[in-house]
């Protein structure tokens, strides 16, 4: 439950996000005509304003919440920040909120369209998607907001998202030729390797597990085995036995998938088994499998009337990407900051070209 308000609070920095990959792009050069923000004492109430963004205040427990935000993130990706890096986080994450503040004070100087319908319809969404209203105020206590912080927030993320989007689709172009000529130099990225398409039933063994434990689970198998020798559907008892709970439903099906997809026991028994039959017991370190290949695609090159659609997006998403870099640079161009929290460099200072990534 907690996720989806982590979600939210890192939705937010969308736009700010341009900025600091901008920043450690151009790390070494020269500084942007960014007004010079005034650097003093840290602050240390969660009340405290770090940053003011023409006379706007960014508060420390907003920096703090979009850290942690995107620390979780990073977490379950299995990565972290390594401590001499942890500066480098700190001021690309203002660096983030100050975009999206920027970019929030540019949208509502415009007329803007029905927000707040947009906002109910997207809570009610949220709410069931958390099990309802209980589940939503749970979510919330875990995160330590308020539904009227989390309304607001949700809000501003919108009228945010709805004015880069604005700029990207107005300014945004990509021609037939564009997309020929990238297809054409970069012909290695449309080889589709070797495929097949497997169905498998699992029967788990936990890690460690005793000796009289594995053979309980390969006697399970073993079960399995003999209907389907006497003629048992393999997807049926897959749906009954099968406790890959991911799969079960589909009858056991992985869909396609190319060497070196799974751990290398099954990999080795699914590219050499033939179409439609099944195989012997596979012993992994998830536990023992039958599995039976349904469909293989050989090696091709995915010819261009195939991928277009797809090098359109992919082009368009970079154009998309350059310009809201630019629109939050001419923004920033002309906007007074103060950054008022000590330990950080100033935000037209260049970042470290090591600095980590941080994306939204």
């Amino acid at each position: 439950m907690k996720k989806i308000i982590v979600v939210l609070i890192s939705v937010a920095a969308i736009a700010g996000s341009v900025v600091a990959q901008e920043k450690t792009k151009s790390a070494g050069g020269s500084a942007s005509a960014v007004t010079t923000p005034v650097v003093s004492a840290s602050a240390t109430n969660p009340t405290d304003v770090v940053a003011r963004v023409n006379g706007v205040g960014i508060a420390r427990k907003e920096l703090e919440d979009a850290e942690q935000a995107l620390l979780t993130q990073w977490q379950q990706r299995g990565r972290d920040i390594p401590p001499e890096k942890k500066a480098d986080f700190d001021r690309q994450v203002l660096d983030e909120l100050i975009g999206r503040e920027l970019v929030l004070q540019e949208a509502r100087s415009h007329k803007l369209g029905d927000t707040e319908t947009l906002v109910q319809q997207e809570l009610s969404m949220i709410k069931t998607r958390l099990g309802g209203e209980a589940g939503f105020v749970k979510a919330l206590k875990e995160a330590g907001l308020t539904e009227e912080q989390y309304i607001r927030r949700l809000r501003e993320n919108m009228i945010i998202r709805d004015s880069v989007n604005a700029v990207v689709e107005k300014e945004a172009k990509v021609t037939p030729e564009d997309i020929k000529a990238y297809y054409d130099t970069n012909r290695e990225r449309f080889h589709q390797p070797e495929m097949v398409r497997a169905s498998h039933i699992l029967i788990l063994v936990p890690a460690g597990a005793t000796s009289q434990v594995k053979t309980q689970k390969l006697a399970q198998i073993e079960t399995v085995q003999s209907l389907l020798k006497q003629g048992g559907q393999f997807a049926e008892l897959a749906k009954k036995f099968s406790e890959d709970t991911t799969t079960a439903p589909n009858g056991g099906d992985l869909d396609y998938f190319p060497r070196g997809a799974m751990v290398p026991e099954f990999d080795a028994v699914a590219f050499a088994l033939p179409t439609n039959k099944v195989s012997d017991i596979v012993t992994t370190k998830f536990g023992y499998h039958l599995l039976m290949v349904t469909d293989r695609k050989p090696a091709r090159e995915l010819p261009f009337d195939e991928v277009k659609a797809n090098i359109e997006k992919f082009l368009l998403g970079n154009r998309g990407i350059e310009i809201a870099r630019k629109h939050v640079q001419d923004l920033r161009a002309a906007a007074k900051i103060e950054v008022l929290i000590g330990g950080l460099s100033p935000a037209n200072s260049p970042a470290s070209k090591d600095a980590p990534a941080v994306k939204p």
